[in-house]
């Protein structure tokens, strides 16, 4: 088919000098390709017909191929580690891909479409391709990077360009997180790779630091033995590293105390929150005032000689 374009074009060339040139041209083609199809039809729809099998059975025969190899990469061998979700979701895409690809050229092979002489028109189409795709690309090589590193894995609750979550999903293109308010967010692997991530799962223990204000005519030794005691009274709070409530900062009009203790990662959110509220509790059961703003408000009339003031005390 390919063969009579070619011809018809170099039969218009060698009369290019008459002026019916056009009308030439259009039923030489026209003569030719019902030619082909009369001396050729069957052959032609045969390999259509088994070009058309050939894609249905090879995107079934890819997709099991995949599933078999996440499969085995998923299952968990004797002495060896089990293989971190996200690989095997970028492995998986990668073979995916490419199984693709050779399914392409074996139905070129079938169609017997020309791939040499049509080398030129390739290289200026992939060339293209290359040019559109580079996003695409470079989502792809920094996926690489970022699965080599093993910065973070499937299930870790991290933080990268101004949005955290925790990863559900690690393919070629992006990395998808889960927020704490379960939005999905799909990072492309370019900008993770650009960006400062913070991994909060890397490490089995967590940290927490919370403040408290207490008044300056408040005993420290005495806010630091309530604070230490509700603290212990907190199942979750590890006794190893020990927790610690020291003087932290002198404030205007307070003084700041900063408690200091560890946690397993798990345990981190619902103990932030619960000490927040045991400690208020204590603090308050004890008698330690906690300070808080107050702002004076000054009311001038003109019909009054005098001036009247009132104070009121406004809660921040």
């Amino acid at each position: 088919m390919i063969n009579l374009l070619t011809e018809a074009n170099s039969s218009t060339s060698t009369s290019s000098g008459s002026t019916d040139s056009g009308a030439n041209f259009f039923s030489d083609l026209f003569n030719k390709i019902g030619a082909f199809f009369k001396d050729n039809g069957l052959e032609l729809f045969i390999r259509i017909m088994l070009a058309l099998l050939v894609i249905i059975i090879g995107h079934y025969l890819i997709k099991l191929i995949a599933l078999i190899l996440r499969k085995s990469l998923s299952h968990e061998r004797k002495n060896r580690k089990k293989l971190d979700r996200g690989i095997v979701t970028f492995t998986s895409s990668a073979i995916k891909f490419v199984l693709t690809i050779i399914l392409v050229f074996i139905v070129f092979y079938i169609l017997r479409i020309p791939l040499d002489s049509w080398a030129s028109v390739i290289s200026a189409a992939i060339l293209a391709i290359g040019l559109s795709l580079q996003d695409t690309i470079s989502n792809f090589s920094n996926g690489v990077f970022l699965l080599s590193s093993k910065n973070f894995q499937t299930g870790d609750y991290i933080e990268v360009d101004g949005h955290e979550g925790t990863v559900i999903e690690f393919n070629m293109m992006s990395i998808v997180l889960i927020s704490p308010d379960k939005k999905k967010i799909i990072i492309p692997n370019s900008t993770v790779a650009k960006s400062i991530i913070t991994n909060y799962s890397s490490e089995k223990l967590r940290r927490i630091s919370l403040n408290f204000d207490v008044s300056y005519d408040s005993d420290i030794k005495k806010c630091r033995s309530v604070i230490l005691k509700a603290v212990k009274e907190n199942e979750c709070v590890l006794e190893e590293p020990a927790p610690s409530v020291e003087l932290k900062e002198l404030s205007s009009s307070s003084l700041t105390l900063v408690l200091k203790c560890h946690v397993n990662n798990e345990d981190y959110w619902p103990t932030l929150y619960s000490l927040n509220e045991e400690v208020f509790n204590a603090l308050k059961k004890n008698n330690i005032n906690i300070p808080f703003n107050q702002l004076d408000v000054n009311l001038k009339t003109s019909a009054e000689p005098k001036k009247s003031s009132k104070k009121t005390e406004v809660k921040k």
